[in-house]
């Protein structure tokens, strides 16, 4: 058994090297299911594993080998000291051949590196954990206004990564306003309506509004 480790870590070390890489590029709701695809990366008869933001020596999450003596691949081992340390205690998972990885409840933590490799093969996918929740308006509304005045209100979103704000008008395609803060000085009667903000960043996106009644005066 010894023998085989000790094959298997010259062959981590050199993939840090010959490696030939296959990167993407995935994305995920926080507290949704990930699923993380292995293929096209043959089992070399020796060893293939899973890690997260690899190194050297590697830190693997979980790995098969093939036993000395033996013609196929063990069963997986997961290395749960290795996993603590990414956080995935109890959430990440993969199939008897490793083709395919699963980390359950997605946090935002999870973000990094996951490479699966065997041999000079391996795939590296480049893990996002996102979020856009809560979006809403301060003040939430409805707002009297007056002529003359200042409407000046501001959106806010628990998101990840940081999101954009984009403004418009219900009913007046020609109103475009774009950051947190909505404010528009000396206010008409013709500024009544519905306000519309859009959270928005690469991943997702979501909306909140706030009414605006304009009066003539206190």
């Amino acid at each position: 058994m010894s023998g085989t480790w000790i094959l298997a870590c010259f062959v981590c070390l050199s993939l840090a090297v010959y490696g030939q890489d296959s990167n993407d590029t995935r994305a995920f709701r926080v507290g949704d299911n990930a699923t993380l695809p292995c293929t096209g990366v043959p089992y070399d008869d020796v060893t293939k594993h899973w890690e997260k933001n690899p190194v050297i020596p590697i830190k693997y999450l979980v790995a098969i080998q093939t036993p000395l003596g033996q013609s196929s691949p063990g069963a997986p081992f997961y290395d749960e000291t290795n996993i603590a340390a990414a956080n995935l205690t109890g959430r990440f998972t993969v199939t008897p051949d490793l083709t395919t990885a699963t980390i359950t409840g997605v946090r935002e933590t999870d973000d990094g590196d996951y490479r699966c490799s065997s041999g000079p093969s391996q795939i590296i996918h480049k893990f996002v954990a996102y979020k856009m929740n809560s979006v809403g308006i301060q003040p939430s509304g409805p707002v009297t206004g007056y002529v003359g005045g200042t409407f000046d209100v501001t959106c806010t979103a628990d998101s990840k990564p940081a999101a954009s704000f984009d403004w418009t008008k219900q009913g007046d395609s020609s109103f475009t306003a774009t950051g947190a803060t909505l404010r528009i000085s000396s206010i008409t009667m013709d500024h009544t309506g519905t306000y519309v903000c859009t959270a928005y960043h690469a991943y997702a996106s979501d909306t909140a509004s706030v009414q605006l009644t304009v009066s003539e005066g206190k």
